[in-house]
C-alpha cells in the first residue's frame, strides 16, 4: 500500500475477516469507513457479510 497511487481508496482495504489494519492509521481508517456507511460488528471488525458484493 505504500507505493499505491494517491487516489486509491486505501481505507477500503481490510483483511478477509473484517479486521481494519493500518497500524497507527487504523483509527483513521475506521472513521473513514464509518463515514462511508460501512457497518461494523460489536468486536470492531467490518461486517463482511453485509458488505460483500453479490454480483447483482
Amino acid at each position: 500500500m505504500r507505493r499505491c497511487p494517491d487516489k486509491l481508496p486505501w481505507q477500503r482495504v481490510v483483511m478477509a475477516g473484517g479486521t481494519v489494519t493500518g497500524g497507527e492509521h487504523a483509527e483513521i481508517r475506521r472513521a473513514l469507513l464509518e463515514a462511508e456507511g460501512v457497518p461494523f460488528l460489536a468486536n470492531g471488525r467490518v461486517d463482511m457479510a453485509a458488505c460483500q458484493w453479490d454480483g447483482a
